[in-house]
């Protein structure tokens, strides 16, 4: 199976269907489940499977069609506004996937860099949306109010932090963030936590004003994407990208889980779940720090 083959994305025992990237659906395997940690480790730990969907700028499916099958009120109104005020959006899926997006969850081509990733309850994942633009300008909120800024480079991602709650779900908790210009040394931990160590770091632009929040059951997916028509919006900076040899539009699909309560099926096979891990590892675009 190729390593870009998506496991991580189908839902239990389901086939995908209605294929909106022209691509024939296919049969689930058993890995495409959350598998469950074993001992006193999994009490805080969550899973959290984050897929980047990339498709042509533009794309009726993810641009206009999906959002009318997704629950855009898993956002208060007052936050939603601000969101939309940026150029984002988000929404929820609860109940069944859309066949388009489940088609777009497990298509080589439209979801190439999926990442399962292993986080202690409240530990922070930067989780990137593409590879830097070569420079950008764009409005932003950074807490008093939207403003124009410039930044060279500038990389566009999301600190995520996943909550457990005491009735089972995973509340994910959203902060914008940009990353731009030259990496500089600061001090930190080792890789090996044997000392400290000089690390490459760029300057990050943080936007608390545009924070969000969703709690995810099992098996349900926050979907985060932007707006093609606000041109000169964070948003739209974010997840549409008209600067790359192939423009593009992406979205941001997320499901989350408590390590201790994933879904019944059949006993996972070590080996197996260990390759799994290690291709996923390979990705390009996310980071974790859930130590």
């Amino acid at each position: 199976m190729p390593q870009g083959r998506v496991l991580a994305w189908a839902l239990l025992g389901l086939t995908a269907a209605g294929c909106a990237t022209g691509e024939p659906a296919r049969q689930v395997s058993w890995l495409e489940r959350f598998y469950p940690f074993r001992g006193a480790a999994a009490a805080d730990m969550v899973l959290m499977d984050t897929a980047l969907i990339e498709c042509p700028v533009g794309d009726p499916f993810i641009d206009k069609e999906l959002w009318l099958l997704l629950d855009e009120q898993a956002i208060p109104f007052e936050r939603k506004s601000v969101l939309q005020e940026n150029g984002f959006r988000v929404g929820q899926v609860a109940g069944t996937t859309p066949a388009g997006l489940q088609a777009l969850l497990t298509s080589d081509k439209a979801n190439s860099n999926a990442r399962r990733l292993t986080l202690h309850s409240g530990k922070p994942a930067l989780v990137a949306v593409g590879p830097p633009r070569n420079s950008g300008s764009f409005q932003m909120d950074r807490g008093g109010g939207k403003e124009t800024v410039s930044f060279e480079r500038p990389q566009f991602q999301f600190d995520v932090i996943p909550s457990l709650t005491p009735e089972g779900t995973v509340r994910l908790q959203f902060t914008p963030q940009v990353q731009h210009g030259k990496a500089v040394l600061i001090p930190g931990v080792a890789e090996d936590r044997s000392g400290w160590a000089l690390k490459e770091q760029r300057p990050t632009e943080t936007s608390p004003a545009l924070q969000f929040e969703v709690t995810l059951a099992a098996n349900q997916y926050v979907v985060v994407g932007g707006y093609c028509e606000r041109t000169e919006s964070v948003g739209y900076q974010t997840f549409v990208r008209d600067d790359e040899p192939a423009p593009v539009q992406r979205l941001l699909v997320i499901r989350a889980c408590p390590a201790g309560r994933a879904p019944a099926g059949e006993p996972p096979d070590d080996r197996r779940a260990e390759k799994y891990q290690s291709l996923a590892s390979r990705a390009a675009y996310s980071v974790a720090s859930g130590e």
